[in-house]
């Protein structure tokens, strides 16, 4: 059972999904007061992706790195948005000094395993395969992210329990 927010830790929350100019702080001390409430009755997960590696989001994995709660926070973020953002690079350094941080470089797929994911757990047509790859250059998260948009947008089809072009 999810535990209930009081009324300002909801309204706060609320306005941050419609977008309402909420203050930083506020922002944060409502949202580590909810993930502190969850993690004291489990573990709580929290992923981060690369795409959403904005300052307020590093702010807000400091203040989670602060907390004595059970809180398990996966960080993702590719060799590219390192080389790209030095700053992010930088900061994400900073808070990697923290003594409850763990490092672990992903590589990679092979063209093999990206073969695999593509054709057997995707289930997308052969012909499609080599384009993907060369696209994805590796990165899985790429690949899905490509085949989910292609789907989105109607440029593929499932035929025969394998998709397709339209």
């Amino acid at each position: 059972r999810i535990p209930q927010m009081d009324a300002y830790d909801r309204e706060v929350l609320a306005g941050v999904i419609l977008g309402d100019e909420i203050g930083a702080a506020e922002r944060y001390a409502a949202l580590r007061r909810w993930m502190s409430s969850l993690a004291q009755r489990t573990p709580l997960i929290l992923c981060m992706e690369d795409s959403w590696m904005l300052p307020e989001s590093l702010d807000l994995l400091e203040r989670l790195l602060d907390t004595e709660e059970a809180i398990l926070v996966l960080v993702s973020v590719s060799p590219e948005a390192r080389q790209e953002h030095e700053a992010l690079s930088e900061r994400l350094n900073q808070i990697a000094r923290n003594g409850f941080v763990s490092w672990l470089d992903l590589q990679g797929f092979s063209s093999g395993e990206m073969e695999h994911l593509l054709v057997e757990r995707l289930r997308l047509e052969e012909s499609l395969v080599q384009m993907i790859q060369q696209r994805a250059a590796g990165n899985p998260a790429f690949a899905l992210h490509v085949v989910g948009d292609w789907v989105g947008r109607g440029i593929l089809q499932q035929q025969s329990g394998t998709l397709s072009l339209r």
